[in-house]
């Protein structure tokens, strides 16, 4: 199991996360850079927050048909990396109300 700064504020993870968005944002496949919470022993459960970047990709891709330069890092700076599939995403037209 690799040792990551689970311990970092959710200050350093944004920190960390405004630092290297421009740099994930030219991966392949990224339409996206968050901050989240990453469930550390997969168990399906929330133990313990732990803060990580979260990279938003339209489709997931295996590592060896990436070459090295376009592959996502598993942590940035201490912080963990985790790769959500999300689709294509596209912005809604018009006038949106969030209700009330």
């Amino acid at each position: 199991m690799v040792d990551y700064a689970y311990s970092a504020s959710i200050d350093y993870v944004k920190a960390v996360q405004e630092r290297y968005t421009e740099y994930l944002m030219r991966k392949p496949h990224v339409v996206g850079v968050s901050v989240g919470t990453l469930d550390y022993d997969g168990d399906g459960t929330t133990d313990a927050v732990y803060y990580c970047i979260v990279v938003l990709v339209s489709v997931k891709v295996p590592q060896e048909e990436l070459a090295p330069d376009e592959r996502l890092p598993d942590e940035l700076d201490g912080v963990a990396v985790k790769v959500q599939e999300v689709g294509t995403l596209s912005a809604l037209g018009g006038d949106f109300s969030a209700g009330g």
